[in-house]
């Protein structure tokens, strides 16, 4: 009996072990995934039946992307349109000026990342990744892709409200309220999550239709032994 026992035990871990290697294999064949060749394409799932990442996987593909070289990039290119613009005035002009609007910028993607795909979503065990249809008729996905900005699949496979999303949006919005200039009011931020949900479903239509042929690495990495 104690040796049955031991074997049911050592039996369970090993297929516990596998899911998680088949999880980490996979979000490696995701942060390969390049729009263009080079803008990163991380959130997207072009194979079927994934496995649901763990929570420290999430945390990982969230900083993974955080740091990314683009993510730098597209920083710099967004402070150098609001210094021209003279948005935010109250950071000035000039190189300061420049630094002040990037380091906002960079702020503003890193905590929207880290808290709404990352935290929230390794918390409420909701899974940050868009799952790609591929099949069926143009109506039937779109309504899919623009499903996503408020359901999710869960760590469990079933469909869920995308808590995660819908938290993170709010609360992303709140805190960078507290390096703006003047601060941000609570009808602005209602306006940013609205803005913000209404891009994750114009960002899923275009995953839905363009962003596969146009995704280096969007295949199938397959499945571990």
């Amino acid at each position: 009996e104690i040796t049955l026992y031991l074997a049911a035990v050592s039996s369970k871990t090993e297929v516990t072990a596998s899911k998680q290697e088949v999880a980490e294999a996979q979000m490696k064949s995701e942060v390969e995934q390049r729009l263009l060749g080079f803008l990163p394409n991380y959130y997207v799932v072009y194979f079927k039946d994934p496995v649901p990442l763990n929570a420290g996987q999430k945390m990982r593909l969230a900083f993974r992307l955080s740091i990314d070289p683009v993510t730098f990039g597209l920083a710099a290119v967004q402070a150098a349109v609001e210094t021209n613009s003279k948005d935010f005035e109250a950071y000035g002009t000039g190189a300061e000026g420049f630094a002040k609007r990037y380091a906002a910028a960079y702020a503003d993607g890193f905590i929207g990342t880290m808290v709404a795909s990352g935290l929230l979503h390794a918390v409420l065990r909701q899974d940050p990744r868009y799952y790609y249809k591929g099949t069926g008729t143009v109506r039937s996905r779109v309504l899919y892709a623009l499903s996503w900005s408020f359901r999710c699949k869960g760590d469990d496979g079933k469909w869920q409200i995308a808590y995660s999303s819908l938290i993170g949006n709010v609360a992303s919005s709140t805190i960078s309220g507290l390096y703006y200039p003047n601060g941000i009011s609570a009808s602005q931020t209602v306006k940013n999550s609205m803005l913000n949900l209404a891009s994750q479903g114009v960002d899923a239509l275009f995953q839905e239709f363009l962003f596969k042929r146009l995704t280096t690495h969007s295949k199938d990495p397959g499945k571990l032994p």
